[in-house]
């Protein structure tokens, strides 16, 4: 039919499968890099990558990321005030959700658990969410260094005050 033009929409799900194979291969090798220097540097600290998928009614989430928490083993806990004021845990997270099939990144941050009292102030370079578009790398790929640089001055800043 000349004159009209029809669009083919992707349906959540096969936008969904798109955004998390590119954004696995695009931030999961990076993240595992980090995490391992990390490792290497706080060593009193069991630093995990993770990635997890959930499906909702509307919309799917996917969400990836490095998890910092303290193990405490053979370490001398002077600083420590067994009041539950050290912080349980930090975290690099980068979110995307898919809702009528527009991609969508709700999270880039480095963020400190909810129990205790982070030693350092979090960091959100998503302060609303930022439609994705078709190019997954052109929002997350710039973002890691920062992301990382960031998570690093928090162990710091919770090994000065913690431990």
């Amino acid at each position: 039919m000349v004159g009209k033009t029809t669009r083919c929409l992707m349906s959540n799900e096969e936008v969904m499968s798109r955004l998390v194979a590119e954004l696995e291969a695009v931030s999961l090798p990076m993240l595992e890099a980090y995490a391992e220097e990390l490792r290497l540097k706080h060593p009193q600290f069991d630093i995990q990558v993770w990635h997890d998928c959930k499906s909702y009614e509307a919309h799917h989430v996917y969400d990836l990321g490095i998890d910092c928490s303290h193990t405490g083993l053979g370490i001398t806990r002077a600083k420590f005030a067994f009041d539950g004021s050290e912080p349980n845990c930090v975290s690099l997270c980068i979110s995307i959700c898919v809702l009528d099939g527009v991609p969508e990144v709700t999270d880039l941050c480095v963020a400190f658990g909810a129990d205790g009292r982070p030693p350092c102030d979090d960091l959100d370079l998503c302060d609303e969410d930022v439609s994705l578009g078709p190019d997954v790398k052109r929002i997350v790929e710039p973002a890691l260094p920062t992301l990382r640089n960031n998570l690093s001055a928090c162990l710091e800043a919770w090994e000065r005050a913690y431990i």
